[in-house]
């Protein structure tokens, strides 16, 4: 399907990028509390993990 299109990677002169990302949820530490704090109405730390990517 990306062939029908061969300027797919730019739109308008523009670099065009496509972001994703998740959540995970990890065990509580004291360690993490020292070292990040715990938010208040915090139930357990998450680790948030994203990633862009250009189309070559």
């Amino acid at each position: 399907m990306l062939d029908d299109f061969p300027d797919a990677s730019s739109f308008r002169g523009r670099q065009v990028y496509a972001v994703d990302g998740c959540k995970i949820n990890v065990k509580r530490s004291p360690e993490l509390d020292r070292e990040f704090g715990r938010p208040s109405g915090a139930y357990v730390p998450q680790v948030l993990i994203e990633r862009a990517g250009q189309r070559l």
